[in-house]
């Protein structure tokens, strides 16, 4: 189920803004995110990990130093463009998170921040994530009014 025209104007709408996008992180730093998001890795033993809808990295960055390889998705070029240069085992793909590029079992753990509202087919998202993480359980919800019944 995509929506090409929903896809596009998220897309424009995200490169527009990618060069003062983190400074929301100024005034709502997303307190506890990122440790739940380092101790998910360390109690799940993930080395693999695909951040979907990454924006400019700044989940990656933190995240980088804990796993052998992680992945960010984005579709917005101008936002992964914040993001070139990461250090570590960052690698930054251009793409739908509805039908992500990469093969079944590529990962230990994929994980969206703040981006799962923009997804056109969250069933189809879902999906696609336990695909690309085996079929094992793709992700928890932070909130889980966040998934609803997804």
């Amino acid at each position: 189920m995509s929506d090409p025209q929903h896809s596009k104007r998220v897309q424009n709408d995200y490169n527009s803004i990618s060069g003062t996008y983190d400074r929301r992180y100024e005034i709502n730093p997303l307190n506890g995110v990122a440790e739940a998001l380092c101790g998910l890795i360390a109690e799940i033993g993930a080395q693999r990990v695909l951040e979907a809808g990454c924006g400019t990295g700044y989940w990656l960055k933190t995240l980088a130093p804990h796993a052998d390889w992680i992945v960010g998705l984005d579709l917005s070029a101008g936002m992964l463009s914040r993001a070139l240069g990461l250090p570590g085992p960052v690698e930054l793909v251009c793409g739908s998170a509805d039908s992500p590029p990469f093969a079944g079992s590529s990962f230990d753990l994929i994980f969206v921040v703040n981006a799962l509202h923009h997804f056109v087919d969250k069933q189809g998202f879902i999906g696609q994530a336990r695909r690309c993480a085996g079929g094992h359980r793709a992700g928890r919800s932070l909130s889980d009014r966040a998934l609803g019944n997804l």
